[in-house]
């Protein structure tokens, strides 16, 4: 989508239903505007003679366009045959049409959710642009119901009602109408009967567009059209100053901060934002290049996701959870053990986000080790097992299982509780995996099937390697009187760490390991019917990677490993609502399981399981999944899906295809491109697994790179400007390293998009 002028007023006319007069009030609008007005009718069905934009021609004296125009008299779905056009080209011409020198009138077809010749609905073909939308009311008898069902239909879809307006009528519609909505809403006397003579018909009607285009009804409609549109303009425009003295943003040095560098997001639809350009006076599509934090994989504006919310919203509200159950809670909890948990986890314990997550998990495995070892008093203190650069949270318990970084450094309460080991990266450059330690390369590899052959790496040197510098750190760290409760770590990809890439044959022997050796399985330390785990609980932070960020429900799966205790957030409610799990097995849940009350996981928050968020999560799950397993489908399947899932199939099986020879990772970027991106002058190396993609520059002269470096400035200042014709992109660097996150939906078009800015802002 290019960009959308907002120099002059746009609106949408929407019907409740269809034969509502949609045509009629587009006229009066046409002729209450004319000669300074444009109207435009993307679909249209039915003989030619009788097209709408015709009829406007005729009565207001305003030539209007129509894009696609089908003979045959029935819904677009069914007029279009078997070769529909696709969403993405009629909104394409759409955009090409509307000017910023005129107001614009877009007149609809049908109802709300009568379909696009593609087959999805009016209200997704339309919802990129989401233009302010005059509802035009439903004046017969029953019409209230129709009404309101419309009104509904397009906020919960994200569009703004700037009025409603219909024929006055015995039943009384309207005025109940404005009563209920609280929406300015306008009744205009109803057209003439229609006569047998066409003369003496057209006249009647040219004589009430005139009389009734003058009328004081039209003539507040129209003024409140533009009144509306300035405001909405105006309020736009203010928004960054008033952000900056009103806002505390995260993660972000407001010093540094200036006026013109604060992104005003008008909506957010699929990938993108829709942001002002203030200078161009319009809003122009901005790539969410974070996937908003990384919660983001089913696109913004999920209309599907929005009904859920709205659904428990209206059925629940909030319900606690302790001594109780309701069907979201459970299913969502069923449905998480038989894809992230199948085959080692039997309990979900639910919390809001990552990081309390962590804070759970850190609690289950922290008591089950003092189980373990019969250990009831709390000294020594129990550390933690993990890896540089991790990084597992913002409060305090969740950052002291990290070892010192840039996100700790300066609070007051930081204490380090862990032995945290420097993990072996992997890295394409110049075409090749190499992985390095400590700056130097200690293996090369041609492909990602290398890389996660575990199988046979666990035999090679490298592994032995990882077994001795793991072996000395750890009988180091005991004989100076260390004791552990948990090894923790981020599966694979160490987001806010740098997007690292951690050896997974690294990880898989650190488990291995921890599991195996006898400082961590002192004999006796079981006692009858306690746990059964040998070693130390391993807990994985999958707050980032998981839900088939990297194409698989957990990361672990990679590995070749289960773990004991797992931690979901993120992609779990689509990017919808907040909404963590943590998984556990049934060993870590029996040693909580006693006659005392104060032995219970006491732990918990306000809004548990809430059932917006359960609700939403069920349905984001069950989608991922979905998506997962179509990325094997067949070109047959694909072509007789509807338009909405034929996209999203066609990507996935592209994306699989295209990685075939790297598989069991897959990635929606393009292969070639990744591996060209590898040989850039400016690029140190790159990383792409599944929708992610890190791209690290080399370090300014006398960086040393990572979160505090400016090397990425420049490239992030292009990206954000773009062009004209691809928009912008939205990257929240770390330090040195750029990188693009997608969605599960990111259609190939889209990623080749942002390749191309990427591209340019590298020259």
């Amino acid at each position: 989508m290019s960009r959308l002028s907002l120099k002059q007023p746009i609106y949408q006319i929407f019907g409740a239903n269809t034969g509502v007069g949609k045509t009629i009030i587009s006229t009066l609008l046409a002729k209450a505007f004319a000669p300074r007005i444009d109207y435009i009718k993307p679909v249209s069905t039915g003989p030619l003679d009788d097209a709408d934009y015709l009829h406007v021609d005729r009565y207001a004296g305003v030539k209007g366009k129509v894009i696609y125009q089908f003979d045959e008299p029935c819904s677009p779905h069914l007029a279009a045959g078997d070769a529909p056009p696709p969403d993405s080209v009629i909104l394409s011409k759409l955009m090409d049409l509307l000017s910023d020198e005129r107001p614009t009138l877009v007149e609809t077809a049908g109802g709300v959710h009568s379909p696009a010749p593609s087959g999805s609905s009016q209200l997704e073909l339309y919802r990129p642009l989401r233009l302010p939308v005059v509802l035009v009311a439903d004046s017969n008898l029953g019409g209230i119901s129709t009404t309101v069902s419309a009104y509904e239909s397009l906020r919960l879809h994200g569009y703004d009602v700037a009025a409603i307006i219909g024929f006055k009528a015995d039943w009384g519609n309207l005025p109940y109408l404005a009563q209920k909505l609280g929406t300015t809403t306008l009744q205009i006397p109803p057209p003439p009967p229609k006569q047998r003579d066409p003369a003496e018909d057209a006249e009647n009607m040219q004589v009430y567009y005139d009389l009734v285009s003058e009328s004081g009804a039209l003539t507040s409609l129209k003024h409140h059209m533009i009144d509306t549109h300035e405001h909405r303009v105006q309020r736009l425009r203010e928004m960054p100053g008033k952000a900056l003295h009103t806002l505390w943003y995260p993660f972000t040095q407001h010093g540094l901060l200036e006026r013109e560098k604060v992104n005003v997001m008008d909506s957010a639809y699929g990938d993108d934002f829709a942001c002002l350009d203030a200078e161009k006076q319009g809003l122009r599509p901005v790539f969410d290049a974070s996937a908003s934090w990384w919660t983001q994989g089913l696109g913004h504006g999920n209309s599907e996701l929005a009904l859920e919310a709205a659904y428990a919203g209206s059925r629940y509200g909030h319900v606690m959870l302790p001594n109780a159950v309701n069907e979201p809670a459970l299913a969502l909890a069923e449905q998480l053990l038989a894809t992230v948990g199948q085959g080692w986890a039997s309990r979900v314990y639910y919390s809001d986000n990552g990081t309390t997550g962590i804070e759970i998990a850190l609690k289950m495995a922290l008591k089950a080790s003092r189980a373990r070892y019969n250990q009831t008093s709390r000294e020594p203190r129990l550390k933690v097992i993990g890896i540089k650069g991790s990084y597992h949270g913002d409060t305090i318990g969740s950052m002291n299982a990290s070892d010192p970084n840039v996100y700790n450094d300066q609070v007051d309460w930081y204490d380090a509780r862990g032995v945290y080991f420097d993990a072996p990266a992997v890295l394409l450059r110049k075409g090749e995996y190499e992985i390095e330690l400590d700056g130097q390369v200690i293996e090369k590899l041609s492909s990602m099937t290398e890389v996660f052959d575990l199988d046979k790496r666990l035999a090679g040197q490298t592994a032995t390697h990882y077994r001795q510098i793991i072996d000395k750190t750890l009988r180091e760290a005991v004989e100076r009187g260390d004791r552990f409760g948990a090894l923790i770590f981020e599966s694979i990809l160490m987001g806010a760490g740098g997007m690292h890439f951690v050896d997974p044959l690294f990880q898989r022997v650190l488990v291995d390991y921890v599991r195996g050796s006898e400082l961590f399985c002192p004999p006796g330390s079981s006692s009858s019917g306690g746990p059964t785990w040998t070693g130390l609980p391993v807990i994985t932070d999958e707050v980032f990677v998981g839900l088939y960020r990297l194409g698989h429900a957990r990361a672990t799966t990679l590995l070749g490993i289960n773990p004991d205790i797992s931690v979901n957030a993120k992609l779990l409610t689509g990017g919808l609502v907040p909404l963590a799990v943590t998984l556990a097995t049934e060993q870590i849940f029996n040693v909580f399981l006693t006659d005392k009350k104060q032995d219970c996981l006491l732990h918990g928050h306000s809004y548990t399981a809430h059932p917006v968020g359960t609700s939403v999560a069920l349905a984001s799950v069950h989608r991922l999944r979905t998506i997962h397993e179509e990325r094997g489908i067949s070109d047959q399947e694909i072509e007789e899906s509807s338009q909405p899932v034929q996209d999203a199939r066609r990507t996935a099986s592209a994306s699989k295809a295209d990685w075939s020879s790297d598989l069991p990772v897959w990635s929606v970027w393009s292969r070639d491109y990744v591996r060209q991106l590898s040989h850039h002058d400016k690029v140190d190396w790159v990383v792409c697994m599944g929708s992610v993609l890190a791209v690290a520059l080399h370090p300014l002269a006398g960086e040393a790179g990572g979160y505090a470096s400016a090397a990425s400035a420049q490239v992030v200042e292009a990206l954000r400007l773009g062009n004209d014709q691809d928009g912008g992109v939205m990257a929240r660097p770390l330090g040195n390293v750029v990188y693009l996150m997608a969605g599960q939906t990111t259609t190939r078009d889209t990623a080749d998009r942002v390749q191309r800015l990427l591209e340019n802002a590298l020259q």
